[in-house]
């Protein structure tokens, strides 16, 4: 008698998923190579020169309601997830413990028990973080910022009364936001040294970007080309 597992969809229903190998000589990290891969399956490479061609369109079979998620507790999955600017993106991450060690009288740490380290052996919980609500926050914060209502009407191309009358695009405040991320580090770039993020130094940079918009500096990033000069 065939089971669950025998079903031509799987044991849960759902198609068998399909496996893309890549090789370690094909250069780029891992993540790189997962997120080149979702945005193929929208826009597909051009090819490289001398076989110039047209710039790529989307491809019309794409489901613009594709949902992705990706494992991993790095925190640049957080940017390049932000910019794929796909609407249903999650990220599951491993549940860390942050929470100091225990200290002896003496000042010395304590080791944990057999038990503890078995325990925490045997509970690995996880924990979801859906990247379109952080794209809902982001565009309400900006919002507001810009002398907006926090609701978007849908489609709706709207002046930024405090941005000296520019046009409010969430997509291209996300890109910039991306961009600004950059100079508290990652895992490529240190730091600025005046740009701690476990000193506030996201916070300031925020602060910074509201500042530039309303003295009518302009978008940092322009159709994803390039840096903008501050003014």
């Amino acid at each position: 008698m065939a089971g669950p597992e025998d079903h031509p969809l799987g044991p849960r229903g759902w198609p068998p998923p399909p496996h893309l190998p890549s090789r370690p000589q094909v250069p780029g990290e891992g993540e790189h190579k997962i997120f080149d891969y979702i945005r193929t399956m929208k826009v597909p490479l051009a090819p490289h020169p001398p076989h110039p061609a047209p710039p790529p369109k989307m491809q019309t079979d794409y489901d613009a309601n594709t949902r992705h998620c990706v494992l991993g507790n790095d925190a640049d999955l957080i940017m390049l997830s932000l910019s794929t600017h796909e609407p249903h993106f999650a990220l599951l991450r491993e549940k860390v413990d942050f929470a100091p060690p225990r200290r002896n009288r003496d000042g010395t740490f304590q080791k944990p028990t057999r038990a503890e380290t078995e325990q925490k052996k045997r509970s690995k919980s996880f924990e979801l973080l859906f990247i379109g609500i952080l794209r809902e926050y982001l565009d309400v914060e900006f919002r507001i910022a810009a002398g907006l209502d926090p609701v978007p009407v849908v489609g709706a191309r709207v002046a930024a009364p405090k941005w000296r009358g520019a046009i409010f695009d969430a997509e291209r405040v996300i890109d910039d936001f991306i961009i600004f991320c950059f100079l508290v580090g990652n895992d490529f770039l240190p730091h600025l040294p005046s740009l701690d993020i476990a000193n506030g130094g996201l916070d300031a940079l925020v602060t910074s970007y509201k500042a530039l918009m309303t003295d009518g500096g302009g978008y940092l990033l322009h159709d994803g080309a390039g840096v903008l000069g501050m003014h």
